[in-house]
């Protein structure tokens, strides 16, 4: 895979074409990886925004078919996002092998180490370049252009439900309040900001869909795909959501 500790290009300062040293060394990359970091804690807050929302519909007094479409509605989304979720931590844990890799190349650049030392970074080095195998898809997505504006727009979308739906703050009376499940008077102000915003994200929208598409893709070639964000499975944390709200068995 990545370059051993001797090889030329790691010697003479060339760039590597393949492996883990390709990823380590790119700048594009590990920007990416950095801004999955920060978009973590955002899909983090929305996914409990949206699990806050599913409980307020479960509980709000709405007509039983009103419930259950925004029942699904959320569950959906709660879905989206767990599985953005479990890709960014893979992609955290992605990030961290890439700094380990910087800290043993740079041991052994630094030179004066004993034959012991250096056989032990060595050894230490081979290891994770084999572990960066079945992780390789994940850094090829960050390599893929827009595709942090890809996560961005599905956290987006995420979060525009839960605060369309999410409860408000209650008003000084003890009155709970309900949930918001029907649509609203669209102004014409509004139309016109939902027109302008359209037009300005067309381009960026299209370069978010190829994203979307080599994602997909490179999620397929992990022996986990079935856990990322191209597939559609419930996660442990959603189950333990619905369970907990008594609608694992209604949906």
């Amino acid at each position: 895979m990545g370059a051993p500790p001797t090889d030329n290009n790691s010697a003479k300062g060339q760039v590597p074409t393949k492996g883990i040293a390709l990823y380590a060394n790119n700048a594009e990359c590990r920007g990416n990886l950095n801004t999955v970091h920060k978009l973590y804690e955002k899909g983090d807050y929305v996914y409990r925004g949206l699990e806050d929302v599913l409980s307020a519909i479960h509980k709000s007094t709405a007509s039983p078919k009103v419930k259950e479409a925004g029942e699904k509605e959320c569950v959906e989304y709660l879905e989206r996002v767990d599985k953005m979720l479990n890709d960014f931590r893979e992609y955290m844990y992605l990030n961290n092998m890439l700094d380990e890799y910087d800290h043993l190349i740079r041991t052994l650049q630094r030179g004066h180490l004993t034959a012991e030392r250096s056989a032990r970074v060595s050894k230490k080095l081979s290891n994770l370049e084999q572990g960066f195998e079945n992780r390789e898809p994940f850094a090829k997505n960050m390599l893929t252009p827009d595709v942090t504006q890809y996560f961005l727009e599905k956290i987006g979308e995420a979060e525009a439900f839960f605060q369309k739906h999410k409860v408000p703050e209650p008003p000084k009376s003890n009155k709970l309040a309900q949930p918001k499940l029907s649509g609203s008077k669209t102004t014409p102000e509004a139309t016109n900001q939902k027109q302008n915003t359209t037009e300005k994200n067309a381009t960026r929208e299209s370069g978010a869909e190829k994203a979307e598409e080599t994602i997909t893709c490179h999620a397929r070639n992990t022996k986990d795909g079935n856990k990322s964000s191209g597939h559609m499975t419930l996660g442990i944390r959603v189950i333990q959501t619905l369970t907990a709200l008594g609608l694992m068995a209604a949906l």
